[in-house]
């Protein structure tokens, strides 16, 4: 029996977060359209420079600001590949005048490296009470009376993660 292994994806993420601006890449100067049309997989070429990447989403993010605000949601970001967040990162640190937000969601478990001396803002989750109440409220069948604290206790009061995620309830 194999063990499988868990492959990354470089670049999946900021794929993802740039497909509805991926009209915009021609736009770009050369080298920073060509090394996102490399990192995308949509142009052959040499393996491009991370910093390239990362001023091609600076551009791409700035230039869909032009008509109207952006704001970015990169949920789970310590479960993104690194080449993804790096750029986004980078990005992240470099918006000064652009109506552009990045957002990062990150788990107190993560590794979150590339996100060091980001602004941040810790949210904790709803007291048990709080917790189980709004569990309560968007279960949409039976459940095992264990389940509800076990969801709690495992989102550390935030159900709606699980919820999501597991789309159980």
């Amino acid at each position: 029996m194999g063990v499988e292994s868990e492959m990354e994806l470089a670049y999946a993420g900021l794929h993802q977060l740039c497909v509805p601006m991926l009209d915009r890449v021609e736009r770009l100067p050369v080298p920073q359209r060509d090394a996102l049309r490399v990192a995308f997989g949509l142009q052959v070429g040499d393996v491009p420079s991370r910093f390239l990447i990362g001023l091609a989403v600076l551009s791409l993010l700035a230039g869909a600001a032009e008509e109207q605000p952006l704001a970015c949601l990169v949920d789970d970001a310590q479960w993104r590949d690194s080449a993804s967040v790096q750029p986004l990162a980078f990005a992240a640190r470099r918006v000064m005048a652009d109506p552009v937000a990045l957002i990062f969601a990150v788990r107190e478990s993560g590794n979150a490296a590339e996100l060091a001396g980001l602004p941040g803002l810790k949210v904790q989750g709803f007291g048990e009470r709080d917790a189980h109440l709004i569990l309560a409220s968007v279960i949409r069948g039976p459940l095992d009376d264990r389940v509800p604290g076990r969801i709690v206790a495992e989102t550390r009061g935030n159900p709606f993660w699980r919820c999501w995620s597991c789309r159980a309830c």
